[in-house]
């Protein structure tokens, strides 16, 4: 795997709504130690950070036009890739790699972070590295 890797799932849903699944992240992840859930509202940016110790698997859930924004290596070249439409996405970040989302539509985003380490809010495992200049930061 390169250092960050992206898959558009594709809906097992029905009448009722869609339904995502994808089994990779286990073997990415080995463990799963945490599990967090935020949304991204409009205009919004959450993340310009990187982590030194932990893999992390992203989930977005989308109804809309966002970009996801990472840098390999501190100081490489800054990359991003963009999605419209509805849909989920499954990224997977290595440590070191500085990442972020926009929400560049008009309805929030769902994101759940899984990694394979335990959040201390003592030592978070959180270092701040700019990838995506931040309009309005969540």
């Amino acid at each position: 795997m390169s250092v960050v890797e992206i898959l558009e799932l594709s809906s097992q849903g029905d009448e009722r709504g869609a339904s995502f699944s994808d089994q990779r992240w286990k073997a990415f992840l080995q463990q799963v130690k945490d599990i967090h859930l935020a949304t991204i509202r409009p205009g919004a940016v959450r993340g310009n950070h990187y982590h030194r110790g932990r893999r992390e698997v992203l989930f977005v859930t989308h109804a809309d036009d966002w970009s996801f924004h990472w840098e390999s290596e501190a100081g490489g070249p800054l990359q991003q890739r963009r999605f419209c439409g509805r849909g989920c996405v499954m990224i997977m970040i290595e440590p070191e790699i500085s990442h972020a989302v926009r929400n560049y539509g008009c309805v929030d985003l769902f994101l759940v972070g899984v990694s394979n380490a335990d959040y201390d809010s003592k030592n978070p495992d959180v270092y701040r590295r700019d990838v995506i200049a931040k309009p309005n930061t969540v």
